[in-house]
């Protein structure tokens, strides 16, 4: 959690004009990545959750996140 918080202070990485609340969108996803959320099942219109994502600063951050959590 400690790397998490610090990865979305880091404005270098995810730039945001409301950081509180890109916080918010970070800290769920990543506790549903911690809950074995599965980052590339599509819903009916086949979009994953990163083709949903209009950052791409945060979708390198989820997809490694994801990968990290898949090899731990």
């Amino acid at each position: 959690l400690n790397e998490l918080n610090n990865i979305s202070n880091n404005e270098n990485l995810i730039p945001v004009e409301n950081s509180e609340e890109k916080k918010v969108y970070i800290d769920l996803a990543c506790l549903l990545l911690d809950n074995n959320a599965d980052l590339y099942i599509k819903n009916d219109k086949q979009q994953s959750p990163i083709d949903l994502c209009n950052d791409s600063s945060l979708i390198k951050f989820l997809i490694k996140y994801f990968n990290d959590i898949k090899t731990k």
